[in-house]
């Protein structure tokens, strides 16, 4: 019943428009979500003010997954990005503004995706990492002060925590098999509002 009616709410809204994929207000096919980030220019005459929700999946289909800011700055609305590839690469400054949930996995497990620095990640309240390389933005990170929910899971390059001082909304905390983290910041202990922490699978020197 429950995959009927994830079905039935898709279809609904492939109605909305099928002729124009850029004016729904979801997009989860990766068929013609890879035809909107590839049009860029086509589907900002047509207009993307109405896409709320993006879940791009390119584990299957597609060799090449690599994706830069431009692509995504058109989506100016969007406030839910499922994004599995290969690297995000260029300059993200000024764009994905109303992002409230971020979910971004490396295709490929063992392969440590860059996170691009230049994230603008104020407005995020749920921040989902899997195989990146945050080592470049934990600054960006460091301003997401709304956070509800990070989870930074197989991120080998981590060593350490970042300070938690500015993360009084955190409900929930993951560093599973961050494998290389050793130090935690003793202001994790100030998390008042945290219910939820899973430091599984860390090293044990």
């Amino acid at each position: 019943m429950h995959d009927q009616l994830k079905d039935l709410g898709r279809e609904i809204v492939r109605k909305e428009n099928y002729g124009q994929p850029g004016k729904r207000s979801r997009l989860w096919y990766y068929e013609e979500a890879k035809d909107v980030l590839d049009n860029s220019e086509l589907f900002v005459e047509q207009g993307t003010e109405n896409v709320l929700a993006f879940h791009l999946d390119f584990r299957v289909g597609f060799e090449d997954c690599h994706f830069t800011g431009e692509q995504f700055r058109k989506l100016s609305k969007l406030r839910f990005l499922h994004l599995h590839c290969d690297a995000l690469e260029g300059n993200f400054d000024g764009c994905l503004s109303n992002l409230r949930w971020l979910s971004l996995h490396s295709s490929i497990l063992m392969n440590q995706m860059p996170m691009p620095a230049n994230l603008n990640l104020k407005n995020i309240v749920v921040l989902e990492l899997t195989s990146c390389d945050v080592r470049d933005g934990w600054d960006s990170i460091q301003m997401a002060v709304k956070l509800k929910v990070l989870s930074l899971r197989h991120c080998h390059y981590i060593t350490r925590t970042p300070d938690f001082s500015r993360f009084t909304n955190l409900e929930s905390l993951s560093f599973e098999n961050c494998h290389q983290l050793e130090v935690i910041a003793s202001s994790i202990g100030r998390l008042k509002s945290l219910a939820f922490l899973n430091l599984s699978f860390l090293s044990q020197h």
